[in-house]
């Protein structure tokens, strides 16, 4: 259609109206459209209005014939005053029009949509302007076409001007049947939809995203349904604060089950087995370890873990109740299954329940590669572990414990007398380390180091390592500590005339364990650099033996009898001063006469 049948008033808003229906008479009085076979098309822009004909209203020239060659003239007849009346450029008919082309230079193309011409003239307004607001009813926006005057109702021109604008309005052309059914109508509560054809098919179109939603826009009850929107959840939120309620109890209820379990743990009776006895013999002995340090709780954990007491809180109250409890050792025990908190405490007191590798006794006077034998034997473990541990030093020797012949680490003379309990966790350093530490603690409680600088050995000033070495030649020769002060003042005699000591355990320490007492040629002969006589000098390269604490201590406070020689005879051990030793045959101090003294 041409733009003269689509307007508004222009750009006024006041002077908005409708678009005519396809058929319907554009004078306002009624007259049959004439005009309709007319060619002409407002495409050319007209200094002023064309007259509607010559002749008046219906004259010889037909309505809407502009006056060629004659524009703004005024012609007798009908005129509205105001109104500008442009040409229609089609003839009038049903359905969809094809808008014809402009002759050649007839002006701009009427298809460029409403707004394709410019106007200069004055601005035309219909000739009756419609108020949707002047009815005196309340209009019903889904009556019938045309009925009651609706300002709203469908006219066969499509949708009426809404707020939109003219630049949406044009989105759907001049002759389609109106406003397409755009998106944005579809999301405008207020917006009525199209029932021109074209506009009824692209509502279809797009009532597809309308299936199961929220809100279904393409019912037909319209687009002024001003339901509210279904809100999601609607159940859930019903139920929410049930939910809430529950989550508060449970929590409430879990705090109050968490007391009654910690004060039941704490103060109630600790839940025990009924047993009261372990047989020696029992063949369902578990194993339990208690390491070296372990607390009444360590005690509880682990015989609780091994399965023998049915809670840790019965192995302590037990415990407190018996003051014997302080007097368990570490080691490896051998105790039944299942049997009560009290019982299992008797068991542990007991040495025999102890298993065979579970411990160690270092007792004096036996050689260190003694004490690493035995614990092969016992623990299975490798002498290679124990040579790395010593010559690596990772057991804590101090620097003096040195071989004098090969200048290695030794631990001869540096392992501690006692009982040494053995556990699964143990390991060659480990225990090592444990006997050295106990020997170097033993050593700082006489202060060993200032002692033994104190004493002359030949023409110095002794070293720890020699004052060592003499306390375990001390050890392997006498007995008591008073008879180790003696062989202190004899050898450090002997040393200071450079004499030959003599002593026959030095080369018992190379000879080993015999079957039957050394010859004297053994003594002699086969001690190697241990050997203490002729033409060995001096102090062998290590202790020869495990002093005590007590032997070390005597030797650090030699005696002042004069002894320079000694002998053990058939009522034990006897000293004998330097003259009567270079008095007796071969010098053999046991044909010497004794110290009386």
């Amino acid at each position: 259609m041409s733009d003269g049948d689509w307007r508004y008033g222009g750009d006024n808003p006041q002077g908005r109206g409708r678009r005519r229906a396809d058929g319907q008479p554009s004078d306002p009085y009624g007259q049959s459209s004439s005009y309709g076979q007319q060619q002409g098309s407002y495409g050319q822009q007209q200094p002023q209005q064309p007259s509607y004909g010559q002749q008046g209203y219906g004259g010889q020239q037909g309505y809407g014939q502009p006056q060629q060659g004659q524009p703004g003239q005024q012609q007798p007849g009908y005129q509205q005053p105001g109104y500008q009346q442009p040409g229609y450029g089609q003839p009038t008919q049903q359905g969809y029009a094809q808008p014809q082309v402009p002759p050649q230079g007839a002006g701009p193309d009427p298809r460029r949509g409403r707004r394709a011409a410019p106007r200069t003239g004055p601005k035309v307004v219909q000739s009756e302007v419609i108020d949707p607001y002047a009815q005196s009813q309340t209009q019903d926006p889904y009556a019938a076409p045309n009925s009651g005057g609706d300002p709203y109702a469908d006219d066969g021109w499509g949708a009426t001007a809404d707020d939109r604008g003219y630049a949406q309005n044009a989105s759907g052309g001049w002759d389609d049947g109106g406003d397409a059914y755009s998106r944005d109508s579809r999301s405008t509560r207020g917006s009525r939809r199209g029932r021109g054809r074209a506009a009824e098919d692209e509502y279809n179109q797009y009532d597809q995203y309308d299936q199961g939603g929220g809100d279904n826009w393409g019912e037909e009850e319209g687009f002024f349904d001003d339901e509210r929107p279904r809100r999601r959840g609607g159940k859930l939120r019903a139920w929410a604060p049930l939910f809430v309620l529950v989550g508060i109890l449970s929590l409430f209820g879990g705090c109050i089950y968490a007391g009654y379990s910690y004060y039941k743990d704490k103060f109630g009776p600790a839940p025990d087995y009924t047993a009261t006895s372990c047989a020696k013999d029992a063949k369902d002995k578990v194993t339990v370890d208690v390491k070296r340090g372990a607390t009444g709780a360590d005690i509880a954990k682990s015989l609780y873990t091994a399965g023998v007491i049915k809670s840790e809180r019965a192995y302590l109250n037990a415990a407190n109740q018996n003051q014997g409890s302080t007097g368990i050792v570490a080691g490896t025990y051998d105790v039944c299954p299942q049997i009560s908190g009290a019982t299992a405490v008797l068991e542990l007191l007991k040495k025999t329940n102890l298993s065979d590798g579970s411990q160690i006794i270092v007792t004096p006077h036996e050689w260190g590669k003694d004490v690493i034998a035995s614990l092969i034997e016992k623990r299975k473990w490798k002498q290679s572990d124990f040579d790395t541990a010593i010559s690596q030093n990772q057991i804590g020797l101090p620097d003096w414990s040195r071989d004098s012949k090969t200048k290695q680490f030794t631990i001869e003379g540096m392992l501690a007398p006692g009982t040494y309990e053995l556990t699964s966790s143990d390991n060659p350093q480990t225990i090592l380390k444990q006997m050295v530490a106990n020997r170097m603690d033993e050593l700082k409680a006489l202060d060993f180091d200032n002692k033994a600088k104190a004493l002359t050995c030949g023409t110095a000033p002794c070293t720890q390592e020699q004052v060592l070495i003499l306390a375990s030649m001390a050890e392997a020769e006498v007995k008591t500590p008073d008879d180790a002060s003696k062989v202190a003042e004899a050898v450090i005699a002997r040393l200071k005339d450079n004499e030959f000591l003599d002593v026959d355990s030095t080369s018992l320490f190379v000879l080993g364990h015999l079957k039957s007492p050394p010859t004297h040629d053994q003594v002699v002969n086969g001690g190697g650099d241990y050997s203490t006589y002729a033409p060995h000098h001096g102090f062998p390269p290590t202790p020869v033996a495990i002093p005590s604490k007590d032997t070390i201590a005597a030797v650090l406070k030699p005696s002042t009898i004069k002894a320079y020689a000694w002998c053990e005879g058939d009522t034990g051990t006897f000293f004998v001063k330097k003259a009567d030793f270079l008095k007796a045959q071969d010098h053999n101090p046991c044909k010497a006469k004794a110290i009386t003294s």
